[in-house]
């Protein structure tokens, strides 16, 4: 943990998460990350309201086939 990684993890937020479409209600996330999406620490990404992801889901991650 840095001084950059909140930033980071707000960035990464906006790239991966924010643009899914979750349907009203939603409060489980499935991320099958590939490659080397698997390092990311997604349940650590924060939103724009500064919560993290797991404050606001239940995060599963799933193993990639590839």
């Amino acid at each position: 943990w840095t001084t950059r990684t909140p930033q980071a993890a707000r960035q990464l937020h906006a790239a991966l998460v924010a643009p899914a479409t979750l349907a009203r209600g939603t409060n489980r996330l499935v991320i099958v990350p590939d490659k080397r999406l698997a390092t990311i620490p997604f349940a650590a990404l924060i939103d724009r309201t500064a919560a993290f992801l797991v404050e606001s889901y239940t995060v599963e991650i799933a193993p990639s086939a590839t």
